[in-house]
């Protein structure tokens, strides 16, 4: 499996001048993630205009795995274009602690839920039960929040471009492997192998 926090393939410099994405760096900036609800958040996400034009140059495809163009980065934030190859799922993980979003922005994306029924809080014994399935288009928005969200992301049908920010930036995160009952610590920029 991959985890949806690949090694970041590309670092690009947007500046906040620089049409709608710079126009969202600029609003994210300004937001105060400590206090502002998910739904603030997701609106910003939501409300920026993306075409083709504005995200060509971030769209990045490997064969058997997914692959991130860092957009921008401080100490309260990050930005990512995800791009997923067709039937690419990630593995099962939580955020390390960030607050999560995601904006699909061509294709479809799968995102299957999970809860923790025991362990799981750190390296070694972990439970999950799955809660549910999203299938979520393009335009479609979802805000997960810092504790407690596990879940697993993937192109359901073709491929597809997703736009992902996470308070704070995600260094770290638990990997779920429900046959094994087991989690252990990723760098988000470690590569984990593919699932299909």
């Amino acid at each position: 499996m991959t985890t949806f926090a690949q090694a970041a393939d590309h670092d690009a410099s947007i500046p906040t001048s620089a049409g709608p994405l710079g126009g969202l760096i600029a609003a994210l900036r300004d937001a105060d993630f400590r206090i502002a609800a998910a739904g603030s958040v997701a609106a910003l996400m939501s409300d920026v205009r993306l075409d083709e034009s504005c995200l060509a140059p971030y769209v990045h495809f490997a064969t058997g795995r997914s692959t991130r163009t860092c957009l921008f980065r401080d100490a309260r934030f990050e930005l990512f274009v995800v791009c997923w190859p067709e039937s690419l799922r990630s593995a099962i993980h939580d955020h390390g602690g960030s607050g999560s979003f995601v904006r699909v922005a061509r294709g479809m994306l799968r995102i299957d839920d999970f809860a923790l029924v025991e362990g799981g809080r750190r390296p070694g014994y972990a439970d999950l039960a799955h809660t549910g399935t999203q299938r979520l288009g393009a335009g479609s928005v979802d805000a997960l929040c810092a504790q407690g969200d596990i879940h697993q992301v993937g192109a359901l049908t073709g491929e597809a471009v997703s736009l992902h920010v996470y308070a704070a930036p995600l260094d770290r995160c638990l990997i779920f492997d429900r046959e094994q009952m087991t989690c252990r610590t990723s760098g988000t920029r470690d590569a984990e192998p593919a699932a299909r």
